[in-house]
């Protein structure tokens, strides 16, 4: 029990050691370790502010370095496009340089060929008038008359017509379409309308496919046998009211002999002739006017129908188509005739 109860004595002295040691201390060491501890503090501080700093201008470098690396591409495309620019602006200069210099010698040559064509056309149109005329005095000594025959595209295609048992069909029609409109006072507009027909199916070669075509409505064949004869619902009642029959009956594919039918049965009527002349280039009006003046006067009591055709096919001279008899004055003809007696001559050599 002695040991756990001590003297006073000695409690007292240690605690006055302790009290002694505590101040030294309190006075000597401890401000010493604060101070230690202080400065550990701000070298740590300063180590993590250092740190943040360094990692601060790490970022701030990247950053820079990537608006470098940015710039860099954008003046890289820069100089590409420009590159490419300047590569398409001398190739375009070049080609401009080639294109003009080839004008220049094609419009030279250009104005050398036209100016010998217009001379050349010019001779050739003067004996050409004189010619033509000389050629239908003489044709029209054989007193043409306007009943004799048709023009020969409606006697070559009525023909087909008939060898094909179409000719009945195509009359009765053609008959009852005129007996209708001169009821109703129209047969002229109708006569226009088949002229116009006519001139549609020659222009488009296609368009008799079309009427024979199943998958056509009857009211896109009305619209489409409308336009073909320039017409409308509104403006021809008698040719709508022909076409709605020609549906109705599913005779739509003999419009055209039909309309041929009955341009045959209207001249007829009112005694009409039809006169063509076909040259290779546009002739003058006094000239055409002499010829009609000519053609007109040995028509008798007939009508005329006059038309003037180009086709530069024929390459110089006429054609002259009066009431189915035809006068081929052109160099065409020549052409063919000369290639004939060649052939011939060389078969017999």
């Amino acid at each position: 029990m002695e040991l756990f109860t001590p003297e006073f004595g000695l409690v007292f002295w240690m605690f006055l050691v302790f009290v002694i040691l505590f101040v030294i201390l309190a006075k000597y060491a401890w401000p010493a370790i604060m101070k230690s501890v202080d400065e550990r503090a701000d070298f740590i501080d300063k180590g993590v502010s250092y740190a943040q700093e360094a990692k601060s201008q790490l970022e701030h470098a990247t950053e820079n370095a990537q608006a470098l690396i940015t710039e860099a591409q954008q003046k890289q495309l820069e100089i590409m496009r420009e590159a490419a620019q300047m590569k398409s602006q001398i190739i375009e200069e070049a080609r401009k340089a080639a294109t003009v210099e080839a004008k220049k010698i094609i419009d030279a040559a250009n104005v050398s060929i036209e100016l010998a064509r217009k001379e050349s056309e010019r001779q050739f149109r003067q004996q050409v008038s004189d010619f033509a005329l000389q050629v239908a005095e003489k044709l029209m000594r054989k007193e043409l008359a306007g009943d004799k025959r048709q023009s020969e595209l409606v006697d070559k295609l009525l023909s087909d017509i008939e060898n094909k048992n179409e000719g009945l069909i195509a009359r009765r029609y053609a008959k009852a379409l005129l007996k209708y409109a001169q009821e109703k006072d129209k047969t002229f507009p109708v006569y226009e309308a088949a002229r116009q027909v006519e001139a549609s199916f020659i222009a488009h070669l296609d368009l008799q496919e079309a009427m024979l075509n199943p998958v056509l409505t009857a009211s896109q064949k009305e619209a489409l046998m409308l336009s073909a004869a320039g017409v409308d619902a509104a403006s021809s009642e008698e040719y709508l009211r022909f076409v709605r029959l020609l549906l109705r009956e599913r005779r739509e594919d003999y419009l055209r002999p039909i309309m041929l039918m009955y341009q045959k049965l209207y001249r007829d009527v009112n005694h009409i002739v039809r006169a063509q002349i076909v040259t290779a280039a546009p002739l003058d009006k006094q000239i055409l006017s002499r010829i009609e003046e000519v053609v007109a006067r040995h028509c008798k009591d007939a009508k005329l129908e006059f038309e003037h055709k180009i086709d530069p096919e024929i390459i110089g001279g006429f054609v002259l188509n009066v009431g189915g008899e035809q006068l081929d004055a052109s160099i065409e003809k020549e052409l063919k005739q000369l290639r004939l007696k060649l052939i011939n001559s060389k078969t017999r050599l």
